[in-house]
């Protein structure tokens, strides 16, 4: 009789940090979906990014390299065409390989090093936001590293395009503005400080049309295709949130706003002196540094803490919604899940907010969590220290 081949569903979220679920020990936010994945399987708690940003480290869990072997060393080149992709390795093996999301190996910007108007080819840069707003390209093409089909979106919060935006344009014209800090829907919270580094606000986009909806909803269409498939498959299903903007649906909001969410105790003094002098020049020298320290706390802080976590709620959500239709269908019984981020973020730690090559768990430690469908680990903890060099040779 012929070995089954086990499929793959990999959620995976863009700069969240390890300590921002329940199953890691939050007593606040609630990830319901995610921590059943943790007690159904094994939850990593020491998995750390090969680098905090999200090209570099999308490029490592696609490629088992090093950035320094993949040519990914930060945000504005391209994966090198020419590097075997997991995606790839498998649909040699006989895979259906498919994407709903983000993918973020092809800046969409121009590559580091060369001109614009070098880097117009659509077929080298389909990522590129300027070709989605020039309405040159009206679907994503296929077979992009390894993965034959996508449904594709980039970028976050107010300025998401791809696929998406062409969906919600063409079928619900006009509410693409409420993702818009300026619509005149989304309030901002009162006491809100004006010149805070990262504004935050409620979100009147209704549910239905949200983004990490739409990811949901193709990553179960793709499921439905599968239930009588003869191949096994591999499905990324990569939701753009909590990534800055820090701007979640208001239900979501409104309820971690009604509760008493602790800010972290030592942001409310800052010690320059214990900060390294190049993460100071980073943030643009010293009086830089103290300006978006003291902006990013207090009442700020709380609001940029409640809406990410928010925004990580809304995604468990619908994390939800695929894993109803994996079990509904039967396909749950031969499929690995993978919950990761790509990278993490800081949240008034050493006064520092957002991403950046900062050497703190903030941005270097990452969920993962995967679960085996039979036979393996059940509501099992692994203190190990694992990296994004692991994840292709695993699979």
């Amino acid at each position: 009789m012929k070995e089954q081949k086990l499929n793959f569903l990999v959620f995976i979220t863009d700069q969240q940090r390890s300590d921002h679920l329940g199953c890691m020990g939050n007593q606040f936010i609630k990830t319901p979906n995610i921590d059943a994945i943790a007690q159904d399987g094994m939850l990593f708690t020491n998995c750390f990014t090969s680098c905090p940003a999200c090209a570099p480290a999308r490029a490592t869990l696609f490629t088992g390299l090093t950035n320094r072997a993949n040519g990914m060393r930060q945000n504005g080149n391209p994966l090198p065409k020419h590097i075997p992709t997991l995606p790839g390795e498998l649909k040699k093996a006989g895979y259906r390989t498919h994407a709903a999301g983000k993918i973020h190996l092809n800046q969409n910007g121009n590559p580091i090093g060369t001109k614009p108007e070098d880097y117009n080819d659509i077929s080298e840069n389909p990522e590129r936001r300027s070709h989605w707003l020039r309405g040159k390209i009206k679907k994503f093409p296929d077979n992009y590293y390894g993965l034959e089909t996508i449904d594709f979106i980039n970028g976050h919060g107010d300025y998401v395009y791809g696929d998406y935006s062409v969906w919600l344009d063409k079928n619900h014209p006009g509410e693409y503005g409420r993702y818009q800090q300026r619509h005149q829907d989304n309030k901002k919270p009162a006491g809100w400080e004006k010149d805070a580094f990262f504004p935050s606000w409620d979100l009147s986009i209704p549910e239905d049309l949200h983004y990490n909806k739409w990811i949901a909803d193709k990553s179960i269409d793709f499921l439905k295709t599968q239930t009588n498939s003869e191949n096994p498959f591999f499905l990324w299903c990569s939701f753009p949130d909590p990534h800055a903007p820090i701007a979640a649906i208001k239900r979501w909001a409104d309820f971690y706003r009604a509760a008493d969410i602790p800010l972290p105790a030592y942001n409310k003094e800052i010690d320059i002196r214990q900060i390294p002098e190049t993460i100071v020049a980073l943030e643009g020298g010293r009086d830089a540094f103290l300006k978006k320290a003291f902006y990013n706390s207090g009442e700020n802080l709380r609001e940029l803490l409640i809406q990410t976590y928010a925004m990580i709620s809304h995604v468990d959500e619908n994390i939800g919604r695929v894993m109803d239709c994996l079990r509904t269908s039967g396909l749950d019984k031969n499929t690995v899940l993978m919950y990761l981020s790509d990278h993490g973020d800081q949240l008034g730690e050493h006064g520092l907010i957002h991403k950046n090559y900062w050497p703190y768990n903030g941005c270097a430690r990452v969920p993962f969590i995967v679960r085996y469908p039979s036979g393996g680990p059940k509501n099992t903890r692994c203190t190990t220290p694992v990296s994004f060099l692991d994840f292709m040779p695993t699979v």
